[in-house]
């Protein structure tokens, strides 16, 4: 059985690792933050006629053959 999943936790990571779980697909939780932050100033300033809109931060796909090299480059996704 094929399982993937979205936001890909620690706990994700570790099931595709070791073949439990096909694939996820992760964002950064902390450019996501950022981005909100950012729009903070933007929202003020424009008050109530602030429209919501969309920040995307591009998930990054992992698999089983790419989980080794997604660990080296964000080790705090995996836990470590």
């Amino acid at each position: 059985m094929k399982v993937y999943g979205v936001n890909g936790n620690a706990q994700a990571i570790e099931n595709i690792q070791n073949g439990h779980m096909t694939a996820t697909a992760w964002e950064d939780s902390y450019i996501e933050g950022e981005r909100m932050v950012e729009m903070l100033d933007e929202i003020k300033k424009a008050g109530t006629d602030w429209t919501p809109k969309a920040a995307e931060v591009p998930a990054v796909l992992v698999t089983r053959d790419t989980v080794a090299d997604f660990v080296k480059q964000h080790p705090e996704a995996a836990g470590k």
